[in-house]
């Protein structure tokens, strides 16, 4: 981190000494230039002129007050002394009370004139000084270090350019204060105190702000300041910078946990991919010997039995294998959704004769609100991902009851519904059942291998759609299915 501005002197360091001093060396400035203009026997004009120097140095630098009564006795010594008749504030002459009048109005208003742009630049001395460190801050904001949080480095920066006593941040979002310098826990729960109120104060007596982080309105946390050279627009400024960090630091944070998760993603679709590819070879073999061992018949009954077995559980593996790689095209994105116009009547019957011959002995029934119903997607695909819903239903579904497969329009959109009786499915697991290997806790009853909904998520998704689930005991259980409609349908 690069070095920060060198401390700044505040303003009263820069001020000349109390006016009461000040009017005191004034005074005794005029008196010895008027003694020696007497002693000399002067005329009027030129002490006039060098006590109008003496007046405006001290309205610049010490203020129009100061200057205006050493003015006032400028008058009246000039008058005393330097006037006829002398040493009386008698004034006999016209000439000389035109003298002095016109000297007291040029002292007054080159004192009030001096005065005004010492003030004015000394207004601008503090404002650069205020945006010099303002840039201070900001450009050390950019260099902190992301893996550290930020509270802590920006109260390290701010005493340094500011030369604060005190500074104290509260992130709400970690519920953590990080301070500096002198940070008693009394000054440290009234910055916490500000973020729960949401109320900006300043403490005249400690000279300490307290001001709400914002971020779009919404409060993030809290900054206290103390001492240095800190104004009412600093400390809002500061209190801008500092919640523009603490947020910049939380989107990087985001983004790296996002990005993280991404290429986890995608090492364990590589993963799944190269697995099932792997396990497809020899399983293929295993199928083919059990299946030429049962059509020989040649086995004992026992044995037929067993290597029947053997058939059954490879051909679950195969479809399990089937199911990883069709998921880890899709993680890929190597699957080229081909859309066309698909008529959601023809794709319930299509997906519904393989689930009834599967199935002989239940009642599976399909509805369709429109015979002109149609969607914009792939049929392999969206009848892969009808089949998966069905197929989930037929597994846990009571044996005796029935199914209902129904297609409706809803808005711009064909919502497909797959209903069912049979295990309930606790509210917590509704979300969680679509992810990969995911399965809801009374789930385990019935062999499966969590991949089903996944792979139709990733389906309806493909298409620009969505899936979900409801369920409870009363009423069954309810998966359903939105995808967008057709433009000629959707009028």
């Amino acid at each position: 981190m690069s070095p920060a501005l060198p401390r700044l002197k505040p303003l009263h360091a820069l001020a000349w000494p109390a006016p009461v001093a000040a009017f005191a060396g004034g005074a005794v400035a005029v008196g010895l230039i008027t003694l020696f203009a007497f002693r000399l026997h002067l005329n009027l004009a030129t002490p006039a002129f060098l006590q109008l120097i003496v007046v405006v140095l001290l309205a610049r630098h010490s203020g129009f007050r100061v200057a205006s009564a050493v003015s006032v006795l400028s008058v009246a010594l000039q008058t005393y002394f330097l006037v006829p008749p002398f040493l009386s504030f008698i004034v006999a002459d016209s000439h000389n009370m035109i003298a002095l009048a016109t000297f007291s109005y040029c002292a007054l208003t080159v004192s009030r004139l001096s005065s005004a742009a010492t003030h004015q630049a000394r207004v601008a001395e503090s404002r650069r000084r205020d945006t010099e460190g303002l840039y201070e801050i900001s450009r050390l904001v950019l260099l902190m270090d992301r893996r550290i949080e930020p509270g802590p480095q920006i109260v390290s920066m701010i005493p340094r350019v500011f030369d604060c006593e005190s500074v104290v941040i509260f992130d709400s979002a970690s519920t953590t204060l990080a301070a500096a310098g002198k940070a008693e826990t009394d000054f440290e729960e009234r910055a916490r105190a500000a973020y729960v109120t949401d109320r900006d104060e300043f403490d005249p007596t400690q000279h300490a702000w307290f001001r709400v982080l914002r971020v779009n309105h919404r409060p993030v946390g809290a900054l206290a300041l103390r001492g240095g050279e800190v104004s009412d627009a600093v400390a809002n400024a500061l209190a801008s910078l500092v919640a523009v960090a603490m947020e910049r630091a939380r989107s990087f944070e985001s983004e790296s946990r996002a990005e993280a998760a991404r290429q986890s993603e995608q090492l364990r679709t590589a993963v799944l991919d190269a697995l099932a590819h792997d396990v497809k070879t020899p399983l293929t073999a295993i199928r083919a010997a059990s299946s030429g061992l049962i059509e020989a018949h040649v086995l004992d009954p026992l044995h037929e039995e067993l290597v029947a077995l053997i058939d059954s559980e490879s051909a679950r593996l195969d479809e399990i294998t089937n199911r990883l790689l069709r998921l880890a095209r899709l993680d890929a994105r190597d699957v080229r959704v081909k859309r066309g116009r698909l008529p959601l009547e023809q794709l319930l019957d299509q997906t519904v004769t393989p689930a009834r011959e599967r199935a002989p002995d239940r009642i599976i029934r399909t509805r369709c609100s429109q015979s002109d119903l149609a969607v914009l997607g792939d049929e392999q695909l969206l009848s892969m991902a009808l089949s998966q819903l069905i197929d989930n239903a037929l597994k846990y579904s009571q044996p005796d009851s029935g199914m209902t497969i129904a297609a409706e329009r809803k808005g711009a959109e064909a919502l497909i519904s797959v209903h069912n009786f049979g295990i309930p499915i606790p509210e917590a697991d509704l979300e969680r059942i679509f992810e990969r290997f995911y399965r809801a806790r009374d789930a385990h009853r019935v062999s499966g291998t969590g991949l089903g909904l996944s792979i139709t998520r990733k389906i309806a998704l493909a298409h620009g759609g969505r899936v979900w689930a409801s369920s409870d005991e009363q009423r069954g259980t309810t998966f359903y299915l939105s995808l967008p409609l057709t433009e000629e349908t959707a009028k």
